[in-house]
């Protein structure tokens, strides 16, 4: 299993040419030069799981069962902060009695009645996907990865999502088979958002940072530096050649967006015969 953090930023539209000689002259090891073939799922929508803890809480079920439940709402709620307009805000924080919001979700989701009040109902049931959480199935030079994602403090600036450089969570486990992966997810119930291409070339640094050029349909490439601390990835960043204000912290649909485009428009987004150096 992965790292739960994933410490990484992007330059957007670099040439792949310059960029890997720059990197061979830094002595960066090549890794591989790869088709990635990736499926992404929703979870289940945020309202849908509400009233399932809620019917499981209303039966007359075993402590066990219900405490279960609680937690799973503990922390529905929790990934539900960073979705609420402020009018929901207040509402809950009424709920919550006047305590600041993360620290009331205990209280919240522990009290029965809360629980199962209209008021609570009222705020969940007006959130559906969550877009800042979901599953991705990934196949890359025969490697078969299935990895849960979610981005915290994602905030809109000038219309583009942007979040920290430590403000995403990624847990991986590896799978044999793809296709055997993709009937899994679709048994369980998850929501099959889209499949994607793209191709990737991956260097390693002598510190152990991973540099890779990225490219996708429609857009310009761009480069991923990801290592284990902020201070070795923007140390990184300025080896290449570049500056921290060339530097951004988008997810890939971000950058679709960037570009004017909305990456799930496509149902497949799949490669151009040709792309790259």
């Amino acid at each position: 299993m992965s790292k739960n953090r994933e410490i990484e930023i992007k330059v957007l539209d670099v040439n792949p040419e310059e960029l890997r000689s720059k990197l061979q002259a830094l002595s960066a090891r090549f890794l591989s030069d790869e088709i990635q073939r990736i499926y992404t799922y929703d979870l289940a929508p945020i309202s849908a799981t509400f009233v399932s803890i809620k019917e499981t809480i209303k039966r007359n079920v075993g402590n066990k069962e219900k405490e279960a439940a609680k937690q799973k709402l503990k922390h529905l709620l929790l990934d539900l902060l960073d979705l609420l307009s402020l009018e929901d805000q207040i509402a809950l924080l009424r709920i919550s009695q006047g305590q600041a919001l993360e620290e009331s979700i205990d209280s919240i989701a522990s009290d029965e009645s809360v629980i199962l009040s209209k008021d609570l109902e009222r705020i969940v049931s007006k959130y559906h996907t969550n877009p800042n959480k979901w599953i991705r199935l990934r196949e890359s030079g025969g490697r078969v990865t299935i990895a849960l994602k979610q981005i915290y403090n994602r905030r809109n600036i000038g219309g583009i999502r942007e979040h920290s450089i430590n403000d995403v969570k990624e847990i991986e486990i590896e799978i044999d088979d793809f296709e055997g992966g993709m009937q899994i997810l679709n048994e369980l119930g998850y929501f099959h958002k889209n499949y994607q291409e793209k191709r990737r070339i991956s260097y390693v640094m002598p510190t152990n940072v991973k540099v890779d050029i990225d490219f996708w349909a429609y857009i310009p490439p761009y480069v991923e530096i990801e290592g284990d601390t902020e201070q070795v990835v923007y140390e990184t960043l300025a080896r290449l050649g570049f500056d921290k204000a060339d530097a951004r912290v988008l997810n890939a649909d971000d950058v679709y967006t960037l570009y004017g485009l909305d990456m799930y428009s496509f149902k497949e987004l799949k490669l151009p015969d040709s792309s790259g150096v």
